[in-house]
Protein backbone atom coordinates (compact mmCIF):
# COMPACT_ATOMS: atom_id res chain seq x y z
CA UNK A 1 0.00 0.00 0.00
CA UNK A 2 2.43 2.21 0.69
CA UNK A 3 4.50 1.81 -1.95
CA UNK A 4 1.64 1.90 -4.01
CA UNK A 5 0.84 5.32 -2.68
CA UNK A 6 4.10 6.86 -3.90
CA UNK A 7 3.50 5.67 -7.50
CA UNK A 8 5.43 2.61 -7.16
CA UNK A 9 3.96 -0.79 -8.58
CA UNK A 10 4.81 -3.94 -6.52
CA UNK A 11 3.79 -6.12 -9.48
CA UNK A 12 6.05 -4.67 -11.70
CA UNK A 13 8.78 -7.04 -13.63
CA UNK A 14 12.28 -7.19 -11.67
CA UNK A 15 10.04 -5.61 -8.52
CA UNK A 16 9.45 -7.98 -5.87
CA UNK A 17 11.65 -11.28 -4.89
CA UNK A 18 14.12 -10.40 -7.24
CA UNK A 19 17.21 -12.01 -7.30
CA UNK A 20 21.01 -11.19 -6.16
CA UNK A 21 24.24 -12.52 -6.47
CA UNK A 22 26.95 -12.13 -4.04
CA UNK A 23 25.34 -12.66 -0.63
CA UNK A 24 27.25 -14.40 2.14
CA UNK A 25 25.62 -17.41 2.20
CA UNK A 26 26.18 -20.84 0.55
CA UNK A 27 24.45 -20.36 -2.56
CA UNK A 28 25.58 -17.33 -2.53
CA UNK A 29 22.04 -16.17 -3.90
CA UNK A 30 19.21 -13.48 -2.61
CA UNK A 31 16.21 -12.20 -3.15
CA UNK A 32 15.27 -8.86 -2.40
CA UNK A 33 12.11 -7.81 -1.28
CA UNK A 34 11.86 -5.39 -3.28
CA UNK A 35 14.04 -3.07 -5.68
CA UNK A 36 12.29 0.39 -7.04
CA UNK A 37 14.13 1.02 -10.10
CA UNK A 38 14.86 4.53 -12.20
CA UNK A 39 14.10 5.13 -15.84
CA UNK A 40 18.18 4.66 -16.81
CA UNK A 41 17.58 0.68 -15.83
CA UNK A 42 19.55 1.08 -12.80
CA UNK A 43 18.22 0.79 -9.28
CA UNK A 44 17.42 3.43 -6.76
CA UNK A 45 16.40 1.87 -4.00
CA UNK A 46 16.12 -1.90 -2.04
CA UNK A 47 12.87 -2.39 0.34
CA UNK A 48 13.15 -5.00 3.05
CA UNK A 49 9.61 -5.83 4.61
CA UNK A 50 9.58 -7.61 8.08
CA UNK A 51 6.19 -8.32 9.46
CA UNK A 52 4.77 -6.11 12.07
CA UNK A 53 5.64 -8.00 14.90
CA UNK A 54 9.15 -7.59 14.26
CA UNK A 55 11.44 -4.81 14.10
CA UNK A 56 12.59 -3.05 11.35
CA UNK A 57 15.71 -2.48 12.60
CA UNK A 58 16.13 -6.68 12.27
CA UNK A 59 16.08 -5.93 8.04
CA UNK A 60 18.86 -3.38 8.10
CA UNK A 61 22.05 -5.57 7.68
CA UNK A 62 20.25 -7.98 5.55
CA UNK A 63 19.64 -4.93 3.28
CA UNK A 64 22.89 -3.42 3.67
CA UNK A 65 23.92 -6.85 1.92
CA UNK A 66 20.94 -6.67 -0.85
CA UNK A 67 22.67 -3.00 -1.80
CA UNK A 68 25.95 -4.45 -1.71
CA UNK A 69 25.44 -7.23 -3.87
CA UNK A 70 23.17 -4.56 -6.46
CA UNK A 71 25.77 -2.15 -6.37
CA UNK A 72 28.46 -5.23 -7.58
CA UNK A 73 26.26 -6.07 -10.35
CA UNK A 74 24.74 -2.71 -11.46
CA UNK A 75 27.49 -0.08 -10.95
CA UNK A 76 24.72 2.10 -8.72
CA UNK A 77 24.17 1.54 -4.83
CA UNK A 78 20.22 1.91 -4.20
CA UNK A 79 18.99 3.81 -1.08
CA UNK A 80 18.26 1.38 1.59
CA UNK A 81 14.43 1.23 2.99
CA UNK A 82 13.90 -1.45 5.63
CA UNK A 83 9.98 -1.30 7.56
CA UNK A 84 7.68 -3.76 9.24
CA UNK A 85 4.36 -1.26 7.68
CA UNK A 86 4.57 0.38 10.46
CA UNK A 87 7.94 1.95 11.11
CA UNK A 88 9.89 2.81 7.90
CA UNK A 89 13.52 3.68 8.05
CA UNK A 90 15.56 5.44 4.98
CA UNK A 91 19.52 5.08 5.06
CA UNK A 92 21.36 6.41 2.22
CA UNK A 93 24.51 4.73 3.68
CA UNK A 94 26.78 6.68 1.43
CA UNK A 95 26.53 9.40 3.78
CA UNK A 96 23.52 9.70 6.11
CA UNK A 97 22.66 7.70 8.91
CA UNK A 98 19.50 5.99 9.46
CA UNK A 99 16.14 8.03 9.89
CA UNK A 100 13.00 7.47 10.35
CA UNK A 101 10.44 8.56 7.72
CA UNK A 102 6.84 8.36 6.95
CA UNK A 103 6.52 6.35 3.83
CA UNK A 104 8.56 5.78 0.67
CA UNK A 105 9.63 8.73 -1.70
CA UNK A 106 9.05 8.73 -5.40
CA UNK A 107 11.06 7.70 -8.56
CA UNK A 108 11.58 11.62 -9.20
CA UNK A 109 13.06 12.23 -5.48
CA UNK A 110 14.90 8.98 -4.86
CA UNK A 111 16.71 9.77 -8.49
CA UNK A 112 17.38 13.28 -6.93
CA UNK A 113 18.84 11.42 -3.70
CA UNK A 114 21.22 9.73 -6.09
CA UNK A 115 21.96 12.48 -8.43
CA UNK A 116 22.89 14.48 -5.34
CA UNK A 117 25.91 12.55 -4.32
CA UNK A 118 27.78 13.23 -7.54
CA UNK A 119 26.93 16.81 -6.59
CA UNK A 120 28.23 16.65 -2.74
CA UNK A 121 31.57 18.44 -1.82
CA UNK A 122 33.63 17.84 0.72
CA UNK A 123 33.57 20.56 2.59
CA UNK A 124 36.85 20.78 4.81
CA UNK A 125 37.75 21.76 1.04
CA UNK A 126 35.28 24.92 0.95
CA UNK A 127 36.91 28.25 0.88
CA UNK A 128 35.54 31.55 3.62
CA UNK A 129 36.21 35.05 3.41
CA UNK A 130 39.73 36.30 5.11
CA UNK A 131 38.36 39.58 5.19
CA UNK A 132 36.17 38.13 8.21
CA UNK A 133 38.28 35.55 9.51
CA UNK A 134 41.72 37.28 9.42
CA UNK A 135 43.49 36.32 12.16
CA UNK A 136 45.25 32.74 11.96
CA UNK A 137 43.72 31.52 15.68
CA UNK A 138 40.10 32.70 13.68
CA UNK A 139 41.06 30.55 10.43
CA UNK A 140 42.31 26.99 12.65
CA UNK A 141 38.81 27.37 14.31
CA UNK A 142 36.75 27.73 11.37
CA UNK A 143 38.83 24.73 9.65
CA UNK A 144 38.35 22.79 13.13
CA UNK A 145 34.63 22.91 12.85
CA UNK A 146 34.56 22.13 9.39
CA UNK A 147 36.74 18.84 10.07
CA UNK A 148 34.28 17.60 12.82
CA UNK A 149 31.04 17.97 10.63
CA UNK A 150 33.25 16.22 7.85
CA UNK A 151 34.11 13.57 10.51
CA UNK A 152 31.01 13.30 12.08
CA UNK A 153 29.09 13.06 9.11
CA UNK A 154 30.76 10.13 7.64
CA UNK A 155 30.95 8.45 10.89
CA UNK A 156 26.56 8.97 11.40
CA UNK A 157 26.70 7.00 7.60
CA UNK A 158 28.51 3.79 8.48
CA UNK A 159 25.25 3.66 10.94
CA UNK A 160 24.89 0.45 13.36
CA UNK A 161 21.16 0.48 13.75
CA UNK A 162 21.25 0.53 17.56
CA UNK A 163 18.87 2.51 18.42
CA UNK A 164 19.79 2.20 21.98
CA UNK A 165 23.02 3.64 21.54
CA UNK A 166 21.78 6.74 19.56
CA UNK A 167 19.49 7.46 22.76
CA UNK A 168 22.45 7.33 24.68
CA UNK A 169 24.75 9.90 22.42
CA UNK A 170 22.00 12.08 22.50
CA UNK A 171 21.11 12.19 26.52
CA UNK A 172 25.26 12.68 26.82
CA UNK A 173 24.74 15.97 24.46
CA UNK A 174 21.92 17.27 26.71
CA UNK A 175 23.87 16.62 29.80
CA UNK A 176 26.50 19.22 28.16
CA UNK A 177 23.53 21.36 26.84
CA UNK A 178 25.35 23.98 29.61
CA UNK A 179 28.21 24.35 27.23
CA UNK A 180 26.11 27.02 25.03
CA UNK A 181 26.31 29.44 28.17
CA UNK A 182 30.19 29.35 27.59
CA UNK A 183 30.38 32.97 27.11
CA UNK A 184 30.30 32.55 22.55
CA UNK A 185 32.02 36.13 22.29
CA UNK A 186 35.39 34.29 23.27
CA UNK A 187 34.81 31.36 20.16
CA UNK A 188 36.93 33.04 18.27
CA UNK A 189 38.32 35.89 19.46
CA UNK A 190 41.35 34.01 21.14
CA UNK A 191 40.31 35.66 24.67
CA UNK A 192 41.15 33.05 27.24
CA UNK A 193 37.75 31.97 28.77
CA UNK A 194 38.38 32.31 32.59
CA UNK A 195 36.60 30.49 35.25
CA UNK A 196 33.69 31.85 36.93
CA UNK A 197 33.43 34.32 34.49
CA UNK A 198 29.57 35.24 34.25
CA UNK A 199 29.18 33.00 37.01
CA UNK A 200 29.94 30.20 35.06
CA UNK A 201 32.44 27.48 35.32
CA UNK A 202 34.49 25.98 32.30
CA UNK A 203 33.02 23.08 31.93
CA UNK A 204 35.05 19.90 30.06
CA UNK A 205 32.76 19.65 26.95
CA UNK A 206 33.84 16.85 24.83
CA UNK A 207 33.48 19.17 21.83
CA UNK A 208 35.53 21.78 22.74
CA UNK A 209 38.70 21.72 20.50
CA UNK A 210 41.93 23.76 22.03
CA UNK A 211 43.67 26.13 19.98
CA UNK A 212 46.60 27.73 20.74
CA UNK A 213 46.65 31.62 21.53
CA UNK A 214 50.48 31.60 20.70
CA UNK A 215 52.63 29.18 20.08
CA UNK A 216 53.04 27.04 22.59
CA UNK A 217 49.94 28.36 24.35
CA UNK A 218 47.40 25.55 25.31
CA UNK A 219 45.44 27.59 27.70
CA UNK A 220 43.15 29.12 24.93
CA UNK A 221 40.11 27.47 24.09
CA UNK A 222 37.21 27.73 20.93
CA UNK A 223 34.08 26.16 22.09
CA UNK A 224 31.60 24.17 19.96
CA UNK A 225 28.45 24.37 21.11
CA UNK A 226 25.66 21.38 20.61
Amino acid sequence: MLLREAGWDPQAPNVREYEVRGMPNPQGVGYVDYVLWGDDGLPLAVVEAKRTKRSPAEGQRQAELYADCLETMTGRRPVIYYTNGYETWLWDDTWYPPREVQGFANKDELQLMVNRRAARRDITRASFNRDIASYYYQEEAIRRVMERFQTERARGAAGDGDRHRQDARQRRHCRHADARRLGTPHAVSGRPHRAGQSGQKRLQCPSAACLPGQPGDRKRRVVMSM
